[in-house]
C-alpha cells in the first residue's frame, strides 16, 4: 500500500512538473501499479493457490539472491510515470526493464497457477507412495526454525521414513539443509490429509496453538520432543498434558513436571536425554587450564515478567564490556533470536551490546550459525537459565550462570536446581574473578556431573538410541 502510494505521489509530482500527464502516461502509471502488486505479492498468491506443497531446499538455495530486490524494484517502479513524462518510449522501456528482471519469475508462477491442480494431485500420488511414518510439526513466530534445526542431525539417523511439516510459510527458509523431505501445509485441511495418509507419530518440537490442529488426529501417537531442556517455567505448562509421550532429558525434567501439580499418565514421560548435544559435543577435561575461549549465550525476555530470565540489559552489558576490557580472552556473542521481540529496552541493551562488539571486533552468531559449533570451541560458557545452560553440561567444561533478575543469589539453586552446576554472577565485574578461580581448581566439577545426569539421563545406551527405541515403539504399537 505505502509503495502504491508513492507511484500515485509521483504520478500528482509528475503532473506538476510536466504541466499535465497525457492517456499513454496514465497507462504507464496503471501499469507500474499493477507491477508493483505483482512484485510485492508473488509469495501471497502462490500461498493462496497452493495452500499444500513440498519445498525443495536446493531450488530455493540455487536461485540465489537477485540483484535487486522485488521491493527495490517496486520503488523504482514509482518512477515510471516521471520518465512518460519525458517522452512514453522511455516510460515503457523503464517498465519493460524492470519486468525483464522478473520475467522468468512470473513465467514460473503463472505456469504453476494453470497447472496448480495438476501439481497438487502430483504431489498427494508421490506422498502416498511413499509416505512417511513419522512426522515432525512446526509451527510458531519469526525465528522458530532454530527449533527443528537442532533436530535435524537425530532424525536423519532414524530407520525410519521421517518428514517435517511446516505450517507457516516464513520458517521455510529459516529451516536448515536436510535430506527430509519438507511439506508446506498452510490450511486445516492440507495437515489433516498429510497426517491421514501414512505417518503413525506426530513430533511437536515447540508448543504453538497450531498444534491443537494435529492433535485432533486421535489415532496417531503423539510425542512432545521439546526445543530445550531448561528449568524454565514454561516447561510446565499444563498444555504438555495433551501429548501422549514427552520425550524429556532426565530425573530433573519429570520431577519438575509432577512438582507442578501435573496430572501426568503412567507411562507418559520418557527419558530420552539430549541426542543432539551428544551427538554434536565433545566432552573435554579442562581442569586448572587457562580459560581462552568464552562463549556468551543469553536467552531472550519471554512473554512475560515471571518468564524473563535474560541478562540482556546491565548485567549482560557489563559482563561483556569486562571481558572485552581485560583482553584475557576470545570472546564469541550469540544471543537468543527472539530477543528484543517483547521488550523495547531489552532490544535496545542488545543493540548496544552488538555496538560493543562491533567496536572491539568480537564474533557475533546469528540463528543460522552452529551454537554446538560455539560450545565445543570454547572453554567457558556464560549464559541464563535455558537450555544452552543443560546442553552444555554434554562439555563436561565450566558455566557462569547470569543471576536472573528478581532473585537473590542465595535462592537461585532453590528456584533452578541446575544451577548448582553453575558459578553465579550478579555483576558483570565479577566475572574475572570467577574465571580466576576456575582456573584455580574449577571446584564445580563433580556439580556438574551430578546435574548433568539428572538432568540428561545416563545408561548403558546412548540418547540417540534411548530416542531411537521409543519412536520405533510407537511405529510398533
Amino acid at each position: 500500500m505505502a509503495l502504491t502510494g508513492l507511484s500515485l505521489l509521483c504520478g500528482v509530482l509528475a503532473a506538476v512538473i510536466f504541466d499535465g500527464i497525457d492517456a499513454s502516461a496514465m497507462l504507464l502509471l496503471l501499469c507500474s501499479v499493477l507491477m508493483q502488486a505483482m512484485l510485492l505479492s508473488r509469495g501471497l498468491v502462490e500461498l493462496a493457490a497452493f495452500g499444500l506443497f513440498r519445498f525443495d531446499q536446493s531450488k530455493s538455495r540455487s536461485a540465489g539472491k537477485p540483484l535487486l530486490s522485488d521491493k527495490a524494484l517496486a520503488v523504482l517502479a514509482a518512477f515510471t510515470v516521471f520518465w512518460a513524462g519525458l517522452s512514453p518510449l522511455a516510460g515503457l522501456l523503464w517498465l519493460l526493464a524492470g519486468a525483464a528482471l522478473r520475467a522468468k519469475e512470473f513465467h514460473n508462477l503463472g505456469r504453476r497457477l494453470l497447472t496448480r491442480r495438476h501439481l497438487v494431485e502430483q504431489l498427494k500420488r508421490d506422498y502416498v507412495a511413499r509416505p512417511p511414518q513419522v512426522v515432525v510439526h512446526l509451527s510458531g513466530i519469526y525465528g522458530s526454525a532454530y527449533q527443528i534445526n537442532q533436530w535435524l542431525p537425530v532424525l536423519e539417523r532414524l530407520d525410519c521414513p521421517v518428514a517435517i511439516i511446516v505450517r507457516k510459510r516464513h520458517l521455510l527458509q529459516g529451516i536448515s539443509s536436510t535430506s527430509l523431505p519438507i511439506y508446506f501445509a498452510r490450511s486445516h485441511d492440507a495437515l489433516e490429509w498429510l497426517l491421514a495418509n501414512g505417518p503413525r507419530t506426530v513430533l511437536y518440537p515447540g508448543n504453538p496453538m497450531e498444534n491443537a490442529q494435529a492433535l485432533r488426529q486421535y489415532q496417531l501417537n503423539h510425542f512432545f520432543i521439546n526445543h530445550g531442556e531448561s528449568d524454565k517455567a514454561v516447561n510446565q505448562s499444563k498444555m504438555l498434558l495433551a501429548y501422549d509421550k514427552l520425550l524429556v532429558g532426565g530425573p530433573l525434567a519429570e520431577r519438575r513436571l509432577r512438582e507442578a501439580g501435573l496430572k501426568l499418565r503412567d507411562d507418559q514421560v520418557e527419558h530420552v536425554g539430549r541426542p543432539q548435544a551428544e551427538l554434536q559435543l565433545i566432552k573435554q577435561q579442562r581442569a586448572g587450564e587457562r580459560v581462552r575461549r568464552v562463549l556468551y549465550a543469553p536467552t531472550w525476555e519471554g512473554f512475560g515478567d515471571n518468564v524473563n530470565y535474560s541478562s540482556i540489559g546491565p548485567l549482560g552489558i557489563s559482563t561483556l564490556r569486562t571481558l572485552i576490557v581485560s583482553g584475557e580472552c576470545e570472546v564469541i556473542f550469540k544471543p537468543h533470536p527472539y530477543t528484543g521481540s517483547k521488550r523495547r529496552q531489552v532490544r535496545a541493551a542488545l543493540n548496544a551490546m552488538l555496538a560493543l562488539c562491533r567496536e572491539a571486533g568480537v564474533t557475533v552468531l546469528t540463528a543460522a550459525d552452529s551454537l554446538h559449533e560455539a560450545m565445543n570451541w570454547s572453554d567457558l560458557l556464560i549464559t541464563d537459565i535455558s537450555s544452552v545452560l543443560n546442553e552444555y553440561l554434554v562439555t563436561g567444561k565450566p558455566i557462569v550462570l547470569c543471576c536472573p533478575a528478581g532473585h537473590v543469589l542465595g535462592d537461585v539453586v532453590q528456584s533452578f536446581p541446575s544451577a548448582k552446576a553453575t558459578y553465579l554472577i550478579k555483576d558483570g565485574g565479577q566475572i574475572l574473578q570467577v574465571i580466576t578461580d576456575i582456573e584455580g581448581g574449577d571446584p564445580k566439577q563433580e556439580a556438574r556431573k551430578e546435574v548433568r545426569y539428572d538432568s540428561l539421563g545416563a545408561g548403558d545406551s546412548s540418547a540417540m538410541d534411548r530416542f531411537a527405541a521409543v519412536i520405533y515403539r510407537s511405529l510398533a504399537a
